[in-house]
């Protein structure tokens, strides 16, 4: 009777399939971390397009149809924004939202070149939001903030809100659903990037 000789993997063999699996994984890992980051905005600037134009739109019909002064607009972003402590937006327009983004105000839309669409319909841009979304684990880029670009909004004074026109990513990231694939911010000077650092 032969003796049958059962044989296991080697130590060798085991550490070159464990080397092997480790560099796996850290080709991958960064990769689906950072797609979820993309995910954390797209979803963030959805949900915040979304709330804004509702309440700006409830806001100004309750005014009788428009915004009609600075008065109207610090009131509207205090009452509908939800911020982290009770006194709502600075003095300089800037706020802290409880969700950790934070928004900039701005009562001038010259700067701005206006909204792509119907003015007779929609009415003249009023006011314009910037929105950061601040996703934990991005580097200072973009506006200077730490933790994102910052995103425009232009609110018109009947409370409709489209993606300012020189932000030409946020026009791309509305126009496909807020689904942002990669990341995508305008720098200084209205360049268009695909990559967060």
């Amino acid at each position: 009777m032969r003796k049958i000789i059962k044989r296991g993997f080697t130590l060798a063999e085991v550490l070159i399939t464990l080397a092997i699996l480790g560099v796996v994984a850290a080709v991958t890992l960064p990769n689906m971390i950072q797609d979820t980051k993309y995910q954390q905005i797209g979803v963030k600037l959805a949900k915040f397009a979304s709330n804004l134009e509702n309440g700006a739109t409830a806001y100004a019909v309750g005014l009788g149809g428009t915004f009609s002064s600075s008065n109207d607009i610090f009131d509207f972003i205090n009452n509908y924004m939800i911020f982290k402590n009770s006194g709502g937006m600075s003095e300089n327009g800037t706020g802290d939202l409880k969700d950790g983004s934070v928004i900039m105000v701005y009562t001038s839309t010259s700067s701005f070149n206006g909204i792509n669409a119907d003015e007779n319909i929609v009415g003249l841009p009023y006011f314009v939001v910037a929105y950061n979304p601040q996703i934990k684990g991005t580097k200072q880029w973009g506006s200077g903030v730490i933790g994102g670009p910052d995103y425009f909004f232009a609110v018109t004074n009947k409370g409709f809100v489209f993606p300012v026109i020189n932000d030409s990513c946020l026009i791309q990231i509305a126009n496909d659903g807020y689904k942002i694939k990669p990341a995508l911010f305008t720098d200084a000077n209205g360049v268009c990037h695909n990559r967060l650092p």
